[in-house]
């Protein structure tokens, strides 16, 4: 096979060996990572570029997909901070970037699906042969999804469909629909009706993410963002929401990506933060999906969990709510119901 793709390494400044079961989740892991970008003529996927980060140390590591915003129409790299940070403590990040023009985020659905059978039949043997170490392997029957914004929409049709191999769920300032009035119906979520599927999930959203911008709408409207896909959540289900009270829709993407968002103000931003905010923010962005990940992998989840469920520990200003069914400890597995009403038996 011919490999196009193209690499970077990423040195994080950190010994090259496995994370152990209490490291600091909102620092960077000890795990050197390279990211490969993986064009159509290596996959054959016509449409999808993957940006995959990727651990360099032995280890057989689980698999986290990443569905950004505009329902995978914002190139990866504008993640490029917090995607490192994750796969720096022992993670597969994919990340796909559709330059394919649809309409409507459920005819993502289609690439989504195609991207899970490629990776899973043909990802590790082209990372192999482009230069990630042969006792480098990928459990693609541990898989977690992560989303930010309408990509959450894209991940949570997939997940209504079938859990396939996905072990739990990750929801940063995630919208529905398919504009910002809700005009065109394409939606994922109708309200009162819980979602279908049980799984761990962690929630993460802004103080800003309903303010409006310079067009008069929000980036996550308040009628199809937050509260409506926390409130479908199945209550069986393992949940966390924490509110970066400060922070706005857009404050975790790179600087360059970033500045591009306040400069434009198509999403709120809070004026009174200054520079050295932003940092902290997206170490606690991606810490705190690390934190959510480890506790479903590792035997010392409580530790984990303390990330998730203590404000004082996190390095903005947050409140959090958390539900934990039964008292049980979380673990990692997603199970399919038939949908109900809200507070029916």
């Amino acid at each position: 096979m011919v490999i196009r793709a193209i690499t970077v390494v990423l040195l994080l400044g950190y010994v090259s060996s496995k994370p152990t079961a209490t490291v600091d989740p909102y620092t960077p892991g000890p795990l050197e990572v390279k990211v490969n970008l993986l064009l159509p003529q290596t996959t054959g996927l016509s449409g999808v570029e993957l940006n995959v980060w990727t651990p360099m140390t032995p280890g057989n590591y689980p698999v986290l997909y990443f569905a950004d915003g505009l329902a995978m129409n914002i190139p990866a790299i504008a993640y490029t901070k917090v995607l490192s940070h994750m796969a720096s403590h022992g993670f597969l990040v994919v990340t796909p970037f559709l330059t394919a023009v649809t309409s409507k985020p459920s005819e993502k659905l289609p690439y989504f699906r195609s991207i899970l059978d490629w990776a899973e039949a043909n990802m590790q043997d082209v990372l192999h042969e482009n230069g990630v170490p042969a006792n480098v392997t990928f459990d693609f029957q541990t898989l977690f999804g992560n989303s930010h914004s309408a990509g959450s929409h894209v991940i949570v049709l997939y997940l209504k469909e079938t859990c396939g191999n996905f072990k739990g769920l990750v929801l940063m300032s995630p919208v529905d629909g398919a504009d910002p009035f809700g005009l065109v119906d394409d939606f994922c979520i109708t309200p009162g009706e819980e979602l279908n599927f049980i799984t761990p999930t962690l929630h993460l959203y802004t103080g800003y993410d309903a303010k409006k911008g310079s067009l008069g709408t929000a980036c996550a409207p308040k009628t199809l963002s937050n509260e409506r896909f926390w409130n479908a959540l199945n209550p069986k289900s393992h949940r966390w929401s924490i509110n970066a009270t400060d922070f706005a829709h857009a404050d975790f993407l790179d600087d360059e990506f970033k500045v591009f968002v306040d400069k434009t103000h198509f999403c709120a931003v809070n004026e009174d933060l200054v520079e050295e905010d932003f940092p902290k923010y997206r170490q606690f962005v991606a810490g705190t999906a690390v934190a959510f990940f480890k506790a479903l992998l590792e035997e010392d989840y409580a530790y984990y969990l303390n990330y998730l469920e203590d404000v004082s520990v996190m390095p903005i200003a947050a409140t959090e709510r958390h539900f934990t069914p039964a008292g049980e400890r979380p673990s990692p597995y997603c199970k399919q119901e038939p949908l109900r009403r809200q507070g029916s038996t």
